[in-house]
């Protein structure tokens, strides 16, 4: 009886009315449908990635703001936290500015009188910068991992350098939303 239970309640967690809570936001983040998409590893092991997008032209600049909140759920495979998963983590984000020819890439882990996030959660709250195409990117991100339920959370903010302050702002004021 116990199996079927937990059989019941894997299956009540991947449905579709649950998708969109994976990383438990508030609702008025997801309150648009966001993007979703399953990776499969091996026969039982798989990634689920819920993503949302917002974009908005910030003047007089006429630059983009872009936000981008990223949810991830494995089954099958636990996070942990380690030194590598953190570098695998960042040296996935820098090979993605690789791929579109960026020059100028620089990562940089924000210390804790710097760190907008102040709470307990496993986190690692980082910047960066590049030059992608003559265009100057600044970008402000976090990564929370949740061990209890097997998510790790990415909240990142960019635009081009010039409107760094309100790069700043959007992600702080998405640091206190969501308020982990």
């Amino acid at each position: 009886m116990r199996r079927l239970k937990t059989a019941i309640a894997c299956l009540l967690c991947f449905s579709p009315v649950a998708w969109a809570n994976l990383c438990a936001l508030p609702e008025a983040l997801t309150s648009q449908a966001g993007k979703k998409q399953t990776i499969p590893f091996a026969k039982d092991k798989r990634m689920y990635i819920e993503q949302w997008l917002t974009t908005k032209t910030i003047s007089p600049h006429s630059a983009v703001l872009a936000t981008n909140i990223t949810c991830q759920k494995m089954e099958g495979v636990q996070y942990t936290g380690s030194k590598e998963e953190w570098y695998g983590l960042m040296n996935a984000i820098a090979k993605g500015f690789v791929q579109q020819n960026a020059k100028d890439i620089e990562l940089t882990l924000v210390g804790e009188d710097d760190a907008v996030y102040q709470g307990k959660q496993a986190h690692q709250e980082y910047t960066l910068t590049a030059d992608v195409s003559g265009n100057k990117q600044f970008i402000r991100n976090i990564t929370w991992l949740d061990f209890d339920a097997n998510t790790a959370l990415t909240v990142s903010v960019s635009g081009n350098e010039i409107i760094a302050p309100q790069i700043v702002e959007q992600y702080k004021h998405l640091i206190h939303t969501i308020n982990r």
